[in-house]
């Protein structure tokens, strides 16, 4: 392990210019500025837990924020290691697929947010009427015929539909980091020595996740865009929430492949000195590591304490209509 460490200072010695302040700086930098990002979002944490006005939705926030801290505290260490390290590449998809289903969770509770004697909950009823009052989803890409929500069962089959084909990018996320661990137990000394870097195994992976993350994707941006345009949604910046889950959890998984396809081409650095997977690591490691700096303050806006001030004004009309109707109960 320690003669593994001294390689990797070696890479990052011969891969940054020490005599330009600029680029031998880089690595201090970043820390400090994810140091700076983690003090934001702790801090938002702490704002938010000493101020639960509805419980369901912040507990789930405050579970989410932590993500772009450790993912990119992980990333920085891949970044001052000049190359992958597989373990920590599975902390990160371990990460990212709870994130996104706390994510899908969240969304659940601001779309059935209701109150009752000024106490904020989650109504599963509440959610399917929302949804009703849409009448149809459409897909954003117009490739197939919205789908109908007039009934309770077909609000059901439309959150179960949405559900699977986001929450099968997380499956696939932790089937392939038991088999990463599984690996690497199994060819320690080969993993320390850094040989099963070379495995067939990793690339399959690595493709299983990309195509995966691919209909994630497809399906995430259809559920954006039916919940951004549902009226009790348009007090919360719902439009940027949805945007940083996919920076965030989804886009980087094809981060590696378009950085790959660039070293290349020697675009990034001279393949004749590194080789294509050193250039890779360390440029990928970099780019995470900046982007979960800008998503950590990014949260800071799009995640305001004051979006639980009370229920959305769309649902507080209908709502006191359905109450003077007697077609709801409260």
């Amino acid at each position: 392990m320690i003669k593994k460490s001294f390689k990797y200072v070696a890479i990052i010695r011969e891969m940054v210019d020490h005599d330009n302040l600029e680029e031998s700086s880089a690595i201090i930098v970043t820390a400090i500025a994810l140091l700076i990002a983690s003090i934001v979002v702790f801090y938002q944490i702490h704002i938010f837990r000493v101020n639960l006005k509805y419980k369901q939705a912040q507990i789930r926030c405050i579970a989410i924020f932590m993500s772009p801290v450790v993912i990119g505290w992980a990333s920085w260490a891949c970044f001052f290691s000049g190359e992958e390290i597989r373990f920590i590449q599975v902390l990160i998809q371990l990460v990212k697929g709870a994130a996104l289903f706390l994510f899908m969770q969240y969304v659940e509770t601001l779309l059935g947010w209701t109150d009752s004697d000024g106490v904020n909950s989650f109504s599963s009823d509440i959610l399917e009427k929302v949804l009703m009052n849409q009448h149809q989803a459409k897909c954003c890409f117009g490739c197939i015929k919205p789908y109908p929500l007039a009934t309770q069962n077909q609000v059901k089959k439309y959150m179960r539909k949405m559900k699977i084909g986001v929450f099968q990018f997380i499956a696939v996320m932790i089937v392939t980091a038991l088999i990463a661990i599984i690996i690497i137990g199994s060819n320690y000394d080969d993993y320390i020595e850094g040989d099963v870097y070379d495995t067939s195994s990793w690339l399959w992976m690595s493709l299983c996740r990309s195509i995966s993350s691919m209909f994630a994707l497809i399906y995430l941006f259809n559920f954006a865009f039916f919940v951004e345009k549902v009226p009790e949604m348009r007090d919360f910046k719902i439009k940027l929430k949805f945007f940083i889950v996919k920076l965030t959890l989804i886009i980087t998984e094809f981060q590696p492949l378009i950085v790959g396809l660039f070293a290349r081409l020697n675009l990034i650095a001279s393949t004749g000195k590194y080789s294509v997977s050193e250039i890779t690591d360390y440029t990928n490691a970099m780019l995470m590591c900046s982007e979960m700096i800008v998503v950590s303050f990014l949260q800071l806006l799009v995640y305001p304490l004051t979006d639980y001030d009370g229920l959305p004004s769309h649902k507080r009309a209908w709502k006191s209509n359905s109450i003077h109707n007697g077609d709801i109960e409260v």
